[in-house]
């Protein structure tokens, strides 16, 4: 199920999810792996701010804009590390702004990361987005994909004040192993994984 973050998946009430959309929890060692890369960045945006950075509007909003800034001088190595990173920041942002609709980190049959919504209002049993794959869009395409809208969006969509937005088409019919947004958020973390992004962060 690979696509555009913005896109939310929903089954209608009654239906078994295991026939729709299959998924499996992360186990929580994954799931602390994604918390730390999101603390991490988080700190490191509090050292070169002006103010202590939180899991709120503001630092999405930060980060959105740093990747329309930056989206054209990086290579395909470091676009696939800050995709997964700010991703991962953007899910921990959007579970923390949306606590009341039960979300958790699950992965799809697919591969993909995505959070699984589970108690979204309206007729539909269960909703997913994927903010990993969302960070991959607006590398690609820029501000008409950004996390940013992603993470204003999800309040009214929970709650069933808004519909679903129509999901885009890639902008390539062949990418390349390292623009499929299921490459790197398939891999496991290592410790050289950890070190390279730490230094890229660092740099940027």
């Amino acid at each position: 199920m690979a696509g555009d973050g913005f896109k939310l998946n929903a089954l209608p009430v009654g239906e078994d999810a295991a026939n729709g959309f299959k998924y499996d929890p992360l186990p929580p060692s994954e799931i602390e792996e994604i918390r730390q890369q999101a603390e991490f960045l988080r700190s490191k945006m509090s050292q070169s701010g002006t103010r202590q950075a939180m899991f709120d509007a503001v630092a999405v909003k930060t980060l959105s804009d740093e990747v329309n800034s930056i989206r054209g001088s990086l290579d395909e190595q470091k676009k696939e590390i800050i995709a997964n990173v700010y991703g991962m920041f953007l899910g921990e942002a959007m579970l923390r702004a949306n606590p009341t609709a039960d979300g958790k980190w699950v992965r799809m049959k697919s591969g993909d990361i995505a959070i699984c919504w589970q108690k979204p209002k309206g007729d539909m049993a269960v909703m997913f987005s994927m903010p990993i794959t969302r960070v991959f869009k607006q590398l690609e395409h820029g501000e008409t994909y950004s996390m940013y809208s992603l993470f204003l969006s999800m309040p009214r969509v929970l709650s069933g004040e808004t519909k679903l937005p129509p999901s885009p088409q890639r902008a390539s019919a062949n990418p390349t192993a390292s623009r499929n947004p299921t490459t790197a958020s398939k891999a496991p973390v290592s410790e050289g994984w950890f070190s390279k992004l730490r230094r890229l962060l660092n740099r940027i």
